[in-house]
């Protein structure tokens, strides 16, 4: 690696990652497609199978809708490192982890579990407090994200909720008494009652 006052550095590895627009000059160079981000398959390969793309500059395709995406967030630049390095030791998968975003605004704290591609329904809980609710966000009747405002319980809840793939329509949330955790509870409740096999 040569420095920029020409000084030479012996590396293996170079790692980059700064600023919010993915610098995908270098993929383009080399002929891998570039698609608001270096794209990849599931398991953050490029078109080479020798070159993978992870965090923010990678455009993946997503569980749910499959269409390629860039996520700016913490959680999804270490599950894409895990990924790759499970992949490199032996064991391939595909990304399939839930997005979910964190930030503190001062005395604010904001959370998404989910990832909001179009929602045509939403349940407010909390509704009464300006300052800590949650945003349930559905496409018909399948929950799709939840947006909380110094709301971490609820944030838990939805992101085990998303992950399980539990039902949960505007309906059961617009329910007297309703709540994420006690939803949780429910459906975690039924599944252990299911018989197996």
């Amino acid at each position: 690696m040569e420095l920029a006052d020409g000084r030479r550095l012996p590396t293996d590895l170079v790692l980059i990652g700064v600023g919010v627009t993915p610098r995908t000059e270098l993929a383009t160079l080399a002929g891998l497609p570039v698609s608001g981000g270096i794209t990849v398959d599931s398991r953050l390969l490029t078109d080479d199978p020798y070159v993978s793309a992870i965090g923010d500059c990678a455009a993946f395709p997503q569980v749910r809708s499959g269409s390629l995406l860039r996520l700016e967030s913490v959680q999804n630049a270490v599950g894409h490192a895990q990924l790759v390095a499970e992949r490199l030791t032996g064991s391939p998968r595909a990304y399939a982890e839930l997005p979910w975003f964190w930030s503190d605004q001062y005395a604010t704290t904001l959370q998404i579990a989910g990832l909001d591609e179009g929602h045509d329904t939403e349940v407010v809980l909390g509704a009464d407090d300006p300052d800590a609710f949650s945003v349930l966000l559905f496409r018909g009747e399948e929950l799709r994200a939840v947006e909380s405002v110094n709301r971490p319980a609820d944030h838990l809840a939805a992101r085990q909720l998303l992950q399980s793939g539990a039902s949960l329509g505007p309906g059961d949330a617009t329910a007297p008494g309703f709540t994420l955790k006690g939803h949780l509870a429910r459906h975690r409740a039924g599944a252990a009652a299911l018989p197996v096999g």
